[in-house]
């Protein structure tokens, strides 16, 4: 079943134990593209009303993110690498919000592919560049004998921030680190 507006899919039979993909490898995207504004309905540029954003707009300039889309993903991708780091555990820090702590926190800037992407997500908002974060799986496991067919689990679950752009629909943007991409959220209380 495919719903066009929102482009996303889902199996006709529920609770089917496998299913067919096909896709289409697009092009890199051209520097500079032009992003679909049409998406304005979606509220792909809402933010919370409550929140301060004068500590999340010292950041995004500080990291040289500006207003075009390309530059900006880029700018927001290389500033969470420098400045956060993953790990399978919940950002801790003074704030009140697991958000804060993952952007702000003195000591440990630390957190989950959810914080990358919802973090990214914000900021791309805040530059005027509509994006929304997407769930779903990463990477997945050679099946014995099958090339053709992947194993996935719940270490598999990622986040990630798509944003829509014109020709084009909604094109991916992960800012986790590609070596943590997949690898699953395990709570301090599981580690223990």
């Amino acid at each position: 079943a495919v719903d066009r507006l929102r482009e996303w899919m889902r199996p006709l039979t529920p609770n089917a134990d496998s299913y067919e993909v096909t896709w289409e490898r697009l092009p890199p995207l051209p520097p500079r593209a032009p992003v679909d504004l049409r998406r304005h309905n979606q509220q792909l540029l809402s933010l919370p009303a409550s929140m301060d954003l004068r500590p999340y707009t010292r950041l995004l300039d500080a990291w040289g993110v500006g207003r075009e889309a390309t530059q900006a993903m880029a700018a927001i991708e290389a500033g969470l690498a420098q400045h956060c780091r993953y790990e399978r555990s919940t950002p801790t820090g003074p704030f009140a919000h697991e958000l804060e702590n993952f952007l702000f926190a003195d000591r440990d800037r630390h957190g989950y592919c959810m914080h990358f992407a919802s973090a990214a997500a914000m900021m791309l908002r805040m530059r005027g560049v509509p994006a929304r974060v997407a769930v779903g799986l990463y990477g997945g496991q050679s099946s014995e004998g099958r090339a053709d067919v992947r194993i996935y689990g719940s270490q598999h679950a990622h986040a990630w921030v798509e944003v829509p752009f014109r020709g084009r629909g909604y094109e991916v943007f992960d800012p986790t680190p590609p070596r943590a991409r997949g690898r699953g959220f395990v709570s301090l209380d599981d580690a223990a």
